[in-house]
């Protein structure tokens, strides 16, 4: 089952602070541009400094979730299909929750309306409007820079081992014990003892 399978993670802070970043200015940029579910019908002149604060709280439940993701990375070295699919899917529970409290107690001033039913109801609307544009593109950023970072961790690992590998020697020391040649085994077709002498094939 494809949850089993390993998910690229990146414990990079820059690349989770620019991932959380995109996520948010997507979200300010809809509300701001686009206004669904009746934002325009929202008249103040402060409006679109309250929907910045949506960006915040996008911005700040991503960063907490990924330290919390890195410390679970960290702890048992494992980060598969499963697991990012809950870290998308707590995100954007979380904040579309602390969505809900800061538009009716401080946009709308009303935390009468701080009910189970009203809360399902925007819960619903919100992540199936806003939700999904956001699981969909975090997948994809994370994945992205995710293995990015992979690759190039890969390739960088890969030319120290050919380098180090270079380098290694190995002595040749007759029984007499008065010689001792060095040899860079990266460079030698072939050693061949006749007599007291060795011969030596190798790379210039």
């Amino acid at each position: 089952m494809f949850l089993s399978n390993p998910f690229p993670y990146s414990t990079s802070f820059r690349n989770h602070f620019l991932i959380a970043s995109i996520l948010s200015f997507i979200v300010v940029f809809i509300l701001v541009f686009l206004q669904p579910f009746g934002s325009n019908n929202f008249s103040n002149p402060y409006k679109n400094l309250y929907f910045i604060r949506y960006e915040w709280i996008c911005f700040i439940v991503y960063i907490f979730f990924h330290l919390l993701s890195k410390w679970y990375y960290e702890s048992f070295k494992i980060w598969k299909w499963v697991e990012e699919l809950f870290f998308c899917i707590l995100y954007l529970s979380v904040a579309i929750t602390l969505a809900f409290i800061y538009t009716e107690v401080i946009i709308n001033k009303s935390p009468e309306h701080l009910t189970l039913s009203l809360f399902l109801f925007w819960f619903k609307h919100m992540f199936l409007g806003f939700g999904l544009i956001l699981f969909v593109l975090a997948l994809f950023f994370r994945h992205r820079y995710a293995s990015k970072k992979n690759i190039i961790k890969d390739y960088v690992f890969s030319t120290i081992e050919n380098e180090e590998s270079k380098k290694k020697t190995i002595l040749l020391q007759g029984t007499m014990k008065k010689e001792i040649l060095e040899v860079v085994t990266s460079q030698v077709v072939y050693v061949k003892s006749e007599d007291n002498y060795v011969t030596r094939c190798a790379f210039s």
